[in-house]
């Protein structure tokens, strides 16, 4: 069963924590005192301790949104209660004209991302007829919108760095931009990247990016919260990082995550990127909106940041223009998002505590969690059709694996099986 609105209607991690309590507390309660303590305060080694603590579904039981029935694909950070239904229905109207070119510019849409984004769109009409009303338009917008937000990360590198220069990024991070530099490298670009430790709480470190900043940096890229550890750096930290920063250098800040964090001091950077000429924030329809097969994603910013960006991306598509309109209006659908998430990282917590494995608390849609051996976990647990991520292996954050939040179905046959393998001889 997939958790609903109605079940789930829990705002701040006190009464995140009580709706986990709720779920779970049969399974906790069967085992009072297990559920309570570590393993070295029982005297049981970690495999006694997992067999003791086996119970509940396993992926034979699940069958997820979108995903083959007994599988439980917690490896790629989707939305596990599917797109909302107000998008699903646009795609379906959509689809008798799929034969067609898209003909019109997605005024809607964008007049929508522009007020999310804090902008007013006062005194701009929705269909722009003459020159003057279209540079009227020009003026106000401050949204580039592209297939995918992907999309915008492969043209912010190719425009930028295409005649050379240095990009400063975080190690640990999710890393797709240093990839593109390479490709760049690669084809013969003079074309450097920095590469900055996290710090040892594995958040951006942005006093050590700063300094790597030289005459020859021409973009810098900040993930927050940052994919994979789910870590996030403070408003103030980056503003003061912004403003050190020589304004010949971009800025680009991935706020992919944003709707997941719990945080309540954090903030985003669109106001950064409707101030500075030289910062720009992307997002993306591929999360708490559930649309990642749909391509649909957008930057925020001054126009002349994305100079040069259309040589790079493919165009959206009026199916995908129709799901972003449509998800965009369904607060229910993103409400039940967001809880979904929130209560299934209180629910991880509380189980990799009660089993003694260290995690890195996580303000996003996924969370780090320690093994002795990342590439023994991860085969046993696909060979029992459960998927999560080697984070020592995609991003080289040694003794991690990352889970994605799923429904309380999917993290408690995850969970299940995560015990079953810890309790083999050897992991």
């Amino acid at each position: 069963m997939f958790p609903t609105p109605s079940s789930l209607n829990l705002t701040h991690r006190d009464e995140e924590s009580q709706t986990w309590d709720q779920l779970t507390r049969r399974r906790f309660l069967k085992g009072t005192l297990l559920s309570g303590l570590g393993a070295a305060a029982l005297g049981l080694s970690p495999a006694a301790f997992a067999k003791a603590f086996v119970t509940g579904k396993t992926a034979a039981d699940i069958r997820g949104a979108g995903v083959d029935p007994g599988q439980v694909r917690l490896n790629q950070n989707e939305n596990p209660l599917g797109a909302s239904p107000k998008a699903l229905e646009a795609i379906r109207k959509m689809l008798p004209n799929c034969n067609r070119y898209m003909n019109s510019y997605p005024f809607e849409l964008v007049f929508k991302l522009n007020k999310l984004a804090g902008m007013s769109m006062d005194g701009v009409g929705m269909n722009p007829q003459s020159r003057e009303e279209w540079d009227t338009f020009q003026k106000k917008n401050h949204i580039f919108l592209a297939d995918g937000s992907g999309s915008i990360l492969k043209a912010a590198v190719f425009a930028i760095l295409d005649k050379g220069g240095h990009l400063v990024e975080a190690e640990n991070g999710y890393g797709d931009v240093s990839e593109f530099a390479q490709d760049l490298q690669q084809r013969g670009r003079n074309v450097t990247i920095t590469r900055v430790p996290l710090t040892p709480d594995k958040r951006h470190d942005l006093d050590a990016m700063r300094k790597a900043v030289t005459s020859e940096t021409k973009l810098v890229v900040i993930t927050n919260p940052n994919n994979p550890t789910g870590t996030i750096v403070p408003h103030e930290a980056i503003v003061k990082f912004v403003e050190s920063v020589p304004e010949s250098v971009k800025i680009l800040i991935d706020e992919a995550y944003i709707d997941f964090v719990r945080d309540p001091n954090y903030v985003t950077a669109t106001d950064l990127a409707l101030s500075k000429p030289n910062v720009f924030v992307t997002r993306t329809f591929s999360k708490v909106y559930g649309l990642p097969a749909v391509r649909l994603g957008y930057a925020v910013g001054k126009n002349p940041n994305f100079e040069g960006f259309w040589n790079y991306i493919g165009s959206w598509n009026d199916m995908a223009l129709a799901a972003g309109n449509a998800a965009l209006d369904d607060a229910e659908h993103i409400a039940a998002s967001k809880r979904v998430v929130a209560e299934g990282r209180v629910f991880l917590e509380k189980e990799f505590q009660a089993l003694g494995i260290e995690y890195v608390p996580s303000e996003s849609s996924f969370m780090l969690f320690k093994v002795s051996d990342t590439d023994q976990v991860t085969r046993e647990l696909q060979k029992r059709s459960v998927f999560i991520r080697n984070a020592a292996r995609m991003w080289g954050v040694n003794g991690y694996c990352r889970v994605s939040m799923g429904t309380a179905d999917e993290l408690d046959a995850f969970v299940t099986t995560l015990k079953q393998v810890l309790g083999k001889a050897g992991i």
